[in-house]
């Protein structure tokens, strides 16, 4: 497989993890290059990781992965989604800030299940795996940490920031929607 093919399927993987990235960005307010960097690496680090373990493990996960990863990607974006909205709503004053590392390994996973299945592909194919993963994590590292960035710098310059977890949870839900019906 060639260059610019790899690394056209890790923009292609990167994208959600960049507009997750972009919701993180817009609760992010202070320390917004370490948020971003953070963002950065968990998510490039969950796409490159799974992407291996999707082709080591090909055999058993290739029927799983196919048939359930959506809607498991579905499931987690919907109820991060849902919570940012119920705490929205709640109308309680709290402080902007990046979110705790459990939310994040949760959106880690949920836009990585995708890069699973491009392993398990690999492997069918007979690719090998250590240099189109590490492509998939740089890429989605960089774009990840610019989508922090990006979505931070929205939320300074419009005023965003009482109002990010009702948008940041729309987003999240309206992605979810977006993975599930792609695989319908």
């Amino acid at each position: 497989m060639g260059f610019i093919t790899i690394l056209m399927i890790a923009f292609g993987l990167a994208m959600d993890a960049m507009a997750v990235s972009i919701t993180v960005g817009l609760k992010s307010c202070d320390d917004r290059l370490k948020n971003a960097f953070k963002a950065g690496i968990w998510f490039g680090g969950f796409q490159t990781g799974l992407n291996i373990l999707g082709w080591l493990l090909s055999s058993f996960f290739k029927d799983h992965i196919e048939a359930y990863g959506h809607w498991i990607s579905f499931a987690l974006l919907l109820l991060i989604g849902f919570n940012m909205i119920r705490d929205a709503l709640k109308k309680e004053e709290k402080p902007c800030e990046f979110d705790n590392w459990k939310k994040v390994l949760v959106l880690a996973i949920a836009v990585s299940i995708d890069s699973m299945a491009v392993g398990i592909s690999f492997a069918s194919l007979g690719e090998p795996i250590l240099i189109p993963s590490l492509i998939i994590g740089v890429v989605s590292l960089v774009l990840s940490t610019l989508g922090v960035l990006f979505g931070n710098l929205a939320t300074r310059i419009n005023g965003l920031c009482e109002k990010a977890d009702f948008l940041g949870g729309a987003i999240l839900v309206g992605m979810g929607i977006k993975i599930l019906l792609e695989h319908l």
